[in-house]
């Protein structure tokens, strides 16, 4: 985009990608929902652009997501005689939880660095490498601010783990977390920033369906991902749980054991080891807390159980709770089922 006699050409990308200045850095524009989950146009299939050129070149841009989508146009402007690339951005209502304006240090050709960020009084305007500044209609309610070795802004915006750390960029090694909710319980459940972290690592670090451990172990880990399933039961999310139970039992071998790692590509072993007991604990855990969990001062009481589990009846225990021995019995009846408990 330009004016006549004006030597400043500002480019938008097929994304609503703009760079202000010639080979310099850009401004990216994502969606973050209540979740934490970022909508980033860049990753669209499909995508809507157009150039109007009724009155000055403007370059209207939409991407869309299902119940969401971000606005977006883009012209170059006097003001008081001095070049200007203006861009508007807006979401329709509720379809974001907020908009994110990103300083990404590259340009639709390569690298063009961003040495220093400094954001001014009010909040209003961000200047980049001393020399160009970025104007706001409004002071934003957040601003996050990262280095190279702290990984990508995105992971900030996407989760917060609750055992991280602001030194850390997060990866695989979240799951570490997790902890903290199961078995420790040291968050009530559904804990949103639990939530987050448990998102985070299945949207960035899982593999056909599993959790794909990427540092070291590289393969799925049907440990970990059985694990990552106690958060959703937990949470009340079942759906989620039993999508991971089924997939790391569509994984086992013919006699009922999994590696510690499983090859993406063969699904036999590829680190660690052969018949990975702690595998194979961990399905027995979780199919027990469907049945019978704890919680602070209570037991919760077939929560998890699937209806084809017990379309045919169900039972499990008795099983060694803090209260005492406990077996539960479902029995489907013509409105639902029965749970009967046998307690010692």
């Amino acid at each position: 985009m330009g004016l006549p006699d004006v030597p400043y050409y500002p480019i938008v990308d097929p994304r609503g990608f703009v760079t202000p200045q010639f080979d310099g850095w850009s401004l990216d524009f994502w969606g973050v929902t209540e979740k934490g989950e970022v909508l980033a146009p860049s990753k669209l299939a499909e995508f809507e652009q157009e150039l109007s050129v009724q009155t000055n070149l403007r370059v209207r841009s939409r991407a869309t997501w299902p119940g969401a989508a971000i606005l977006s146009e883009t012209e170059m402007r006097l003001a008081d005689g001095q070049p200007v690339c203006c861009v508007q951005v807006s979401a329709p209502a509720a379809s974001c939880g907020f908009l994110a304006v990103a300083i990404r240090p590259y340009n639709p050709e390569g690298i063009s660095f961003v040495e220093q960020i400094t954001l001014s009084t009010d909040g209003r305007e961000v200047l980049v490498n001393r020399r160009h500044p970025v104007r706001f209609d409004r002071a934003p309610q957040r601003v996050v601010l990262f280095r190279y070795n702290d990984g990508d802004v995105s992971q900030r915006l996407r989760s917060a783990t609750p055992a991280g750390t602001e030194e850390r960029r997060l990866d695989a090694g979240a799951v570490g977390s997790l902890v903290a909710d199961y078995p420790l319980q040291l968050f009530a459940p559904g804990d949103p920033r639990i939530l987050r972290t448990a998102d985070f690592l299945r949207d960035l670090s899982s593999f056909n369906g599993g959790f794909f451990q990427n540092m070291i172990h590289s393969g799925i880990n049907p440990y970990l991902t059985l694990h990552l399933a106690q958060v959703p039961l937990r949470a009340g999310q079942f759906a989620e749980t039993w999508q991971l139970l089924e997939r790391v039992a569509e994984l086992a071998s013919p006699i009922g054991q999994w590696p510690e790692a499983i090859h993406p590509r063969t699904l036999g072993g590829c680190m660690g080891d052969g018949q990975h007991i702690w595998a194979a604990a961990e399905r027995a855990l979780l199919v027990r807390n469907c049945f019978v969990r704890e919680e602070p001062g209570h037991l919760v009481l077939a929560s998890g159980v699937r209806p084809e589990w017990w379309a045919a009846g169900a039972s499990f225990g008795p099983t060694l709770t803090p209260f005492g021995t406990v077996a539960v019995r479902i029995e489907p009846t013509a409105s639902g089922a029965t749970v009967a408990v046998d307690g010692n």
